[in-house]
């Protein structure tokens, strides 16, 4: 027999971030408001790491009673390595307080951000050795990157 649940929680990635420090938004979305907190677990995954692309997140947010949306702010931590755009990806795991009628929908219950890099390198060339001659005596070049590549 299927449980019949009176609202669905979703979430949906509102607001893509960029270094240098910005702010993204997950927004979580209860379809219909609550007499209680709802309280939900998340996990977090993507490409990014968290403590050095981004500050750490609490693994769960609170729909307050009376309300339908709540928001989960993710920091960029601005660096200088340079990066291919990541990823933060949030999975709502489970529903840990509040009505037991409220269920996670599982069509949407993960959403993804996209963090973009704004680091830029240049690379440049330059002889060290500049005083080549046949048959004993080698040049050399050396190679340089403006900033370091991962």
């Amino acid at each position: 027999m299927e449980e019949d649940f009176s609202a669905i929680v979703s979430i949906t990635g509102t607001t893509n971030l960029a270094e240098p420090a910005t702010s993204g938004v997950f927004t979580v979305n209860l379809s219909q408001a609550s007499e209680t907190d709802t309280v939900i677990a998340y996990t977090i995954a993507g490409t990014a790491t968290s403590g050095s692309d981004y500050s750490p997140l609490s693994n769960q947010v609170t729909i307050p009673a009376g309300q339908t949306t709540a928001t989960i702010n993710v920091t960029v931590s601005d660096d200088t390595i340079l990066e291919s755009d990541e990823t933060i990806e949030i999975t709502l795991s489970q529903i840990t307080g509040g009505n037991p009628g409220i269920a996670i929908d599982p069509v949407t219950s993960n959403a993804s951000l996209t963090l973009t890099d704004d680091d830029t390198a240049t690379v440049s060339i330059a002889a060290t050795i500049d005083t080549a001659a046949e048959p004993d005596t080698d040049g050399q070049f050396t190679v340089t990157l403006s900033q370091a590549s991962p």
